[in-house]
């Protein structure tokens, strides 16, 4: 059965490399598409075809990120990565 579905993942950073990144490793994961990209505050709308949970591909994506902004982001990009994992 296929549970098919859009959601919408905050990025916890702001960056445009990491926003570019992002939404083309998505599109290129099978079973996922990004469909919108919008900044301030950043926001990816992802169309999700296996959506079981929501909140575990919004972790999913959010691991994701981190990997990006590691890769490619700018020290302003890591520094709110690391100010967004505190609690």
């Amino acid at each position: 059965m296929v549970n098919a579905g859009v959601i919408a993942v905050p990025m916890r950073t702001c960056g445009e490399m990491t926003m570019l990144v992002m939404s083309n490793v998505i599109t290129l994961t099978p079973g996922t598409i990004t469909i919108e990209a919008k900044g301030s505050p950043a926001v990816l709308y992802v169309n999700v075809l296996h959506l079981d949970d929501a909140e575990r591909v919004r972790n999913e994506l959010h691991q994701l990120e981190s990997v990006c902004v590691r890769a490619f982001g700018s020290r302003s990009a890591r520094s709110q990565l690391r100010e967004a994992r505190l609690p």
